[in-house]
């Protein structure tokens, strides 16, 4: 029996969802015990591992929520959040303290990762890019070695940034009246701040995204999905990217907005209390001012500075840091078999064309639209009109 044709997309998008996790798992759990424990694995885990043996933390300034007779550290350090350290500890509860449990995690949040990608993309774009976008995503070299390698606050803030996107998509589009949805975006959100303080960005990002959408959509009113069945499906994706303005508004309840503040607060919690304790991290913040005092970096030179975070990700994006995992007896011989010098050049024409999509999409912009049928006299034919009946004597 074959699948009925409105069944046929749902199955696909299973299949290549499914194919790509496969791939994903493959490759991240080759030899999962290489390369050798990195030591922001070790950073992490020794504080779980204090933790599930029942000895003593060691607490950074000293701050501490107290449950029981056991002080639980609120952060590693004035930016490194504690969280990835909590969840690792039912890892180690399951499967014991080793390299293996230590890089449980990371992997499985990168498999929840891709999940959350190919639903925010077909929400966004529709399931053909979605398709393309998980499959690209499981296999790309960047996130298969960081996942492998276990550097927390890279496996999981992707998640945590895709499914509060996600809840927001889902809460505005036609469903603003459920609040669950921007609570539980709005946890995400406070959870990555919990993370590590460089979390600042996406939420500044989202914030100013907002922000600037809401301005640009002002006056606009929200269409539903079309009525017109012979849409094109690029027009059906692009209206349904469209945001309203509305969704950039204050929330219907007062209640509403003070929950989702919570909510935040709730997933900043060892963040907040850890700042309310010692004002660590704005202590670290003015010391670093004019010179970092870990780097040695120059805080006054803006544009030195800006640059090198540039070339940095230009090296993030064509895989030159993969040159430490190179064969000892031919220093740097591995850069030049990893480096993908048009890497960089296909993320910076991606990203325009991306940008370029989003605004065109926008109330106001140029997205195609169904064209409307001709009026008379436009060198088109009209749909005929139904002759009156004739009066009597003619």
């Amino acid at each position: 029996m074959t699948p009925s044709p409105l069944r046929r997309p749902a199955l696909l998008d299973t299949l290549v969802l499914l194919l790509a996790l496969g791939a994903y798992c493959a490759l991240t759990l080759y030899q999962l015990h290489l390369p050798g424990l990195y030591y922001d694995e070790a950073w992490d885990a020794v504080a779980a591992m204090h933790l599930v043996q029942g000895t003593p933390v060691e607490l950074e300034r000293g701050a501490h929520l107290m449950l029981g007779s056991r002080a639980l550290p609120l952060m590693l350090d004035d930016y490194q959040g504690i969280i990835s350290t909590y969840a690792l500890v039912p890892f180690f509860l399951l499967g014991g303290i080793n390299v293996t449990m230590i890089r449980a995690f990371p992997i499985l949040s990168g498999a929840v990762a891709l999940v959350l990608c190919f639903f925010l993309a077909r929400a966004w774009w529709g399931r053909p890019t979605a398709r393309i976008a998980v499959l690209l995503f499981a296999v790309a070299p960047s996130w298969i070695f960081w996942s492998r390698i276990g550097v927390y606050v890279v496996a999981q803030v992707v998640p945590l940034t895709l499914g509060a996107l996600l809840a927001f998509t889902c809460w505005w589009r036609g469903q603003p009246r459920r609040a669950g949805l921007l609570w539980l975006g709005s946890l995400l959100l406070g959870l990555g701040l919990a993370t590590k303080l460089l979390y600042v960005w996406p939420i500044g990002a989202l914030a100013a995204c907002w922000f600037a959408l809401g301005v640009r959509g002002q006056g606009s009113e929200v269409k539903g999905r079309s009525a017109n069945q012979h849409s094109t499906l690029n027009t059906q994706h692009l209206s349904s990217f469209r945001i309203p303005h509305s969704a950039f508004r204050i929330p219907h309840s007062a209640l509403v907005a003070f929950v989702a503040l919570v909510c935040f607060a709730a997933g900043a919690f060892p963040f907040l209390a850890y700042n309310w304790q010692t004002q660590g991290t704005w202590l670290k913040i003015r010391s670093n001012l004019h010179a970092s005092d870990d780097a040695g970096v120059n805080s006054t030179t803006v544009l030195p500075n800006l640059w090198e975070e540039v070339d940095r990700f230009r090296v993030l994006l064509d895989g030159g840091y993969f040159w430490f995992q190179g064969l000892p007896d031919h220093p740097g011989a591995a850069n030049q078999v990893y480096k993908d010098p048009l890497a960089a050049a296909a993320f910076a024409l991606a990203a325009l064309g991306l940008l370029a999509a989003a605004v065109r999409a926008l109330p106001g912009g140029n997205a195609p639209t169904p064209r409307p049928p001709p009026l008379k006299g436009e060198g088109e034919l009209a749909a005929p009109t139904p002759r009156p009946p004739p009066l009597k004597g003619e």
